[in-house]
């Protein structure tokens, strides 16, 4: 459950503050030091969720020397809202591009098949077996979706590195060993959607008769 903890000395509490409210404020205190030893604790991004932080907390406040525990809430329940609404987001964006890529990949391989119809048609009738016809077509698709799968990984994870940047702290996401194995599922549902779309215009156009194609 617990990712990291590390022990902060109230003269290194003291130093973190000075930085933010300046070497004059803190002169002011003459001396005074009001942060108690504390133990800044990390949490696995999978367990980051309000009822398991709540439960830690409870348990750790039974030891006589924790005087007071404290995170944020109101925050962590925010976020579970929101990744909850961006979960159903991410998968209509996923969706429609998908059904993009498909239509996208099927038109441009039956545009190629059309560009050599009567090549492919000369190689049916010596006697070619349909699989060596296919297997170009179905190569070039499986390599445009995954190359558009590249793409939208590529953004996908860039715009999750601009939102960690600049609003929102997603270590928990970004450092997490399942995004990769996510980013190569949807790598190779790219490829499998490729192939698809090219089966799909494979077979329309060679199921049909010679004059149709002319």
């Amino acid at each position: 459950m617990v990712r990291e903890a590390r022990y902060v000395s109230p003269e290194e509490a003291m130093e973190a503050f000075q930085q933010v409210a300046g070497q004059e404020f803190v002169r002011a205190m003459e001396g005074f030091n009001p942060f108690p030893p504390t133990f800044r604790v990390l949490f696995r991004g999978e367990l980051l969720r309000t009822d398991s932080v709540l439960a830690f907390s409870n348990r750790v406040l039974e030891w006589e020397i924790v005087k007071e525990v404290d995170f944020p809430r109101r925050l962590l329940e925010i976020l579970e809202k929101r990744t909850a609404t961006l979960r159903w987001v991410g998968l209509g964006v996923g969706a429609i591009m998908v059904i993009v890529s498909f239509l996208l990949i099927f038109n441009t391989v039956r545009l190629a098949i059309f560009a050599r119809r009567l090549e492919i048609r000369t190689m049916e009738l010596v006697g070619a077996e349909r699989s060596y016809i296919e297997r170009p077509f179905l190569w070039v698709g499986f390599l445009q979706g995954m190359v558009a799968s590249l793409l939208a990984v590529g953004f996908l994870h860039g715009g999750l590195w601009i939102l960690h940047r600049l609003f929102l702290p997603l270590d928990f996401l970004l450092g997490d060993v399942r995004l990769a194995f996510l980013y190569g599922g949807l790598v190779t549902f790219g490829g499998l959607v490729g192939i698809l779309a090219s089966k799909l215009a494979l077979q329309r156009f060679l199921n049909q008769t010679l004059d149709r194609l002319i």
